[in-house]
């Protein structure tokens, strides 16, 4: 069984349980709460605190609201925006197109949008209180613009990812949409994470957490959902996306699902075949060091075995000296041994007259051999 499976195995015997309360709504309802006593004498609306760039006429927030808003939309369109928080986009897109849905978990922020827009006479504005699941009941393609800002930066993948396909739901047919996303491809965002981790960590606290993507993943995560990116705006650790409903469907989700399966394993084809040739790449690299060592090897041997040779000249060399040696010492042996029989056969001759001699002195040899 495959961890997947597990996984669906484990939610289908599991019991059913209440639903806890959405904890975005929670975290953002607190924070509306407590805005008024930590906020309220330095910004006149939630939300200014977090972008504040020293100019009383926001030039920061007028920048992103043309670059990725005023520019794609038209005074005959329908634009839906996610997480409004105090209205701060609200109020600048609302009188330029035909209508506009604000969605958001947080009641109290949707009252505050709503408190912000009929302050200044904006009643274009439709505020959907959301489920926390999908972007429910906003109809299937009826919008012509999407739109969130400094939002999903605080959204968990597991919720970001339904909600990307939710765009792709909502959207008509070739309409745009742009929203941005906290990113960790830079030095920038591992500094912002050291700095806020033990502060998130196990649990302990949720409210305005950040999570990471990569452009990259961003870009995957689109157009598994069916939609098309644009552009990607980097600034910082944010990144924003401009993306695009396909104007023709050419495959439904099925078939676009089994276009990214196909696609995800020649991807893991590949990936293994990457891996292969590396291997093999290392495996030649060794083959080399291996025929160096040889090679390295060889030459020793061939040296020792030149020295050996060498050696065995001279030894041989040696034994020819001692085979002439030892023929030497047996001549001259022999001459000893022949010289010695001599001088043998001499004494012996030697004596036998010396002895006579006595013999004849002594008058007890024959007269031939007696003295006169």
């Amino acid at each position: 069984m495959v961890y997947s499976d597990r996984i669906d195995a484990m939610q289908q015997q599991s019991s059913p349980e209440i639903k806890p309360e959405n904890r975005y709504a929670k975290d953002w309802n607190s924070y509306s709460q407590m805005w008024e006593q930590q906020f309220g004498s330095s910004y006149s609306y939630l939300g200014d605190e977090w972008r504040d760039d020293g100019t009383g006429e926001r030039n920061s927030d007028n920048f992103y609201f043309t670059a990725y808003a005023e520019r794609f939309i038209s005074p005959d369109m329908t634009v839906f925006e996610v997480g409004p928080g105090s209205g701060r986009w609200t109020v600048r897109i609302a009188p330029k197109v035909r209508k506009m849905i604000v969605l958001d978990v947080a009641e109290e922020m949707l009252q505050r949008t709503k408190a912000r827009c009929e302050s200044l006479g904006i009643n274009n504005v439709e505020y959907v209180l959301a489920n926390g699941q999908d972007f429910q009941p906003i109809p299937d393609d009826s919008i012509d613009f999407f739109f969130s800002y400094d939002v999903f930066v605080h959204i968990a993948l597991e919720d970001t990812f339904p909600y990307t396909k939710e765009m792709l739901r909502v959207l008509k047919s070739g309409a745009q949409g742009s929203c941005n996303y906290a990113i960790n491809s830079v030095h920038k965002a591992w500094e912002r994470i050291e700095q806020h981790n033990d502060w998130y960590r196990e649990g302990k606290h949720t409210l305005g957490q950040f999570y990471y993507f990569s452009p990259e993943a961003l870009g995957r995560m689109f157009e598994y959902c069916g939609l098309i990116v644009k552009e990607q705006h980097q600034e910082g650790y944010l990144c924003t996306c401009v993306f695009q409903k396909p104007t023709e469907i050419r495959q439904n989700f099925a078939n676009s699902q089994q276009n990214w399966a196909e696609k995800e394993q020649l991807c893991t084809h590949l990936q293994r075949v990457t891996n292969e040739l590396k291997q093999a790449k290392i495996w030649s690299v060794e083959l080399e060091r291996g025929k160096a060592w040889l090679e390295e090897q060889w030459k020793n041997w061939q040296r020792l075995a030149e020295e050996r040779e060498q050696r065995l000249q001279a030894q041989q060399v040696w034994l020819r000296e001692l085979e002439q040696g030892k023929a030497w010492l047996e001549e001259q042996w022999k001459n000893w041994q022949r010289t010695a029989e001599e001088q043998g056969r001499y004494l012996e001759d030697l004596q036998s007259k010396s002895l006579f001699r006595i013999l004849a002195r002594l008058g007890g040899l024959p007269h031939p051999f007696r003295q006169r």
